[in-house]
Order: structure tokens, then C-alpha cells, then sequence
């Protein structure tokens, strides 16, 4: 075996050990209604650890893995959302979703992530 090969077949075994702890997570966010949220960033935290997905004007979003190693590992999750607001004619933030679903303190949205996952929540709306 040449040393190129050696190379190789270790560039490989890292990469793979380095990815066995990452999962592949993907859904649609709604509120209760089944309205798609449209727009902001699904949240995943856990214990200071986060990831995170853009929510697509469909409602669907993903996090997966990236070359750089980035992506969700397995284990247990508070999820939480940004950015999902509209504004009004003067700008001024009109929020779309329940506050309790804006920060990692609040929410009370969870999942245990073990391997490839659809989640798909349902959230209650902003009370008016």
C-alpha cells in the first residue's frame, strides 16, 4: 500500500468517525391552524450546544450536516425560533408565533434527536 493510499483511507476513517454523532433533521413549521410560518429560523439548543435552520417560505426547513462538521448531534433538544416577526406599514415588528417560543428560556418545545428526524411543530399563535 502506498502512502497516498494510507492517507486516503485515514482522511476517510477521521471523517467518519467525526460525522457518526451527527444527525440529519427536516420538517415543516405551522401553526396550529396549519398556517406555514414563512420566514425566520428554527432553533435547536442543547446545554449551550445549537444549531440552527432557515425556515423557507413553505414552512420547511433542514439542518444537516456541512462540510465543516456542522450540523445537530444526537440527544436532547429545547427548540426555539427568531426572526419569524412581519412589520407593519411603519416597520414596526408584528410578531406571528406564541412569545413563550421566541427564546431557549421559555419555550416549551423539546425533542430527543437519535438519528435521522422529521420534525414538524405546530405552534399557537401570537395572542392579539
Amino acid at each position: 500500500m502506498s502512502i497516498n493510499q494510507l492517507i486516503f483511507i485515514s482522511i476517510i476513517s477521521i471523517a467518519a468517525i467525526g460525522c457518526s454523532n451527527t444527525v440529519h433533521v427536516n420538517g415543516k413549521v405551522t401553526l396550529e391552524d396549519g398556517t406555514p410560518v414563512t420566514k425566520g429560523t428554527i432553533n435547536f439548543n442543547n446545554e449551550g450546544y445549537e444549531a440552527r435552520g432557515i425556515i423557507k417560505p413553505d414552512g420547511t426547513y433542514q439542518v444537516a450536516t456541512t462540510a465543516s462538521g456542522q450540523g445537530l448531534q444526537k440527544g436532547n433538544y429545547r427548540v426555539f425560533f427568531s426572526g419569524t416577526q412581519n412589520v407593519d406599514e411603519k416597520l414596526k415588528p408584528i410578531p406571528i408565533i406564541d412569545q413563550r417560543y421566541d427564546s431557549v428560556d421559555t419555550t416549551d418545545l423539546t425533542i430527543s434527536i437519535q438519528g435521522k428526524t422529521n420534525f414538524s411543530p405546530k405552534l399557537k399563535p401570537h395572542k392579539k
